[in-house]
């Protein structure tokens, strides 16, 4: 599916376990509950995912990536070349995962820690569920997240 321009989808599910392509070459919102991806859901502006259930094997990518997903997990690739949020309540990141942005972060949550690795990587921790809690990005990744960081 490509859309020229803004492109909005709202439906109950999204099945794109099939290595297809999901294309705004503006900005893409997806209102759906139920997102299952292995191939690519890309925008080139700015793209927003809002769901209950996000499992990511793929690749979801764009300048400006927000996602809201009550549950989140996969090996696959977030990542928002200028900017990434991602808000929900168990987010689950597979060992072979990357969450990553080159961009200024989003507005920062207040559940959200930084820490520099011995490579000198900038990686990031959250409070609640998450499956593997330390990430690479080239600049802080904004998570917010219901649960206090304990």
């Amino acid at each position: 599916m490509q859309g020229e321009a803004s492109l909005t989808v709202n439906t109950q599910r999204l099945d794109n376990q099939q290595n297809g392509t999901l294309y705004s070459a503006a900005d893409l919102t997806l209102d759906i509950p139920d997102i299952r991806n292995s191939g690519l859901i890309t925008g080139d502006n700015g793209l927003t995912l809002n769901t209950a259930s996000l499992s990511n094997p793929g690749k979801i990518t764009a300048d400006t990536l927000n996602v809201r997903a009550t549950t989140l997990d996969g090996d696959g690739l977030l990542q928002g070349a200028g900017a990434l949020a991602l808000a929900g309540d168990t987010l689950s990141q597979g060992r072979n995962g990357r969450w990553l942005t080159a961009g200024d972060p989003l507005p920062p949550g207040e559940n959200t820690e930084y820490r520099r690795d011995h490579a000198g990587t900038e990686s990031h921790r959250a409070g609640g569920q998450l499956g593997e809690q330390w990430f690479p990005c080239w600049q802080p990744v904004t998570l917010l997240l219901r649960q206090p960081v304990s």
